[in-house]
């Protein structure tokens, strides 16, 4: 039996059956800690499939080391705290709409088109922001991904990332200006 590193030296290369071995060998382990993390078994696959999915989707940003134990935990754990931030951010939504609504949270019809109305109206202010700004503020602020790596993936500094993030956010405040605080929070729901 071989090592991670060989295993991950030719999951890098696009080899499946690689691929697969490590899947078989970490799936359980990743799916108990994520179980322990969530306590739902449905919860603990998602993560689960999420974490192999992005190891196998970046397989070729990938940097091969000796073992992958500690980034797998380290991705569940991550996958874990994204969910439970959209979640958190659902509820604040949910209670920011009930005390707005005087408190009684409407999931009725009004409240429905409310919610797509605002959506429409980020999507455009998305739309309005130059190709560049819109990608760097979506893997930045909706894919959660760190401003170093958006720098290196597309060739520009990290200086240059915080710039064109800090646009996009102007831009997207200054376009939804009407809305308030609902703006942080549709995104997140939205587009997580």
């Amino acid at each position: 039996m071989y090592g991670d590193d060989y295993y991950l030296k030719k999951v890098k290369e696009g080899n499946l059956s690689a691929f697969d071995v490590l899947f078989r060998r970490y799936n359980q382990d990743m799916f108990r800690y994520a179980q322990h993390l969530t306590g739902s078994q449905e919860c603990a696959e998602d993560i689960v499939q999420e974490v192999f999915l992005k190891l196998w989707t970046g397989r070729k940003r990938m940097k091969v080391c000796e073992s992958l134990k500690p980034y797998l935990v380290r991705s569940v754990f991550n996958a874990f705290m994204d969910m439970e931030r959209r979640g958190k951010v659902r509820e604040k939504y949910k209670v920011y709409k009930t005390a707005e609504s005087g408190g009684v949270y409407a999931e009725g019809a009004d409240a429905v088109a409310e919610y797509r109305e605002l959506e429409e109206n980020v999507r455009v202010a998305l739309d309005k922001l130059s190709p560049r700004q819109r990608l760097i503020f979506t893997k930045i602020r909706l894919e959660g991904r760190k401003y170093k790596d958006v720098a290196s993936e597309l060739g520009l500094s990290v200086k240059t990332v915080e710039t064109h993030l800090m646009v996009a956010q102007k831009k997207i405040q200054a376009e939804l200006h009407d809305f308030r605080v609902e703006v942080f929070c549709v995104l997140m729901v939205v587009f997580c």
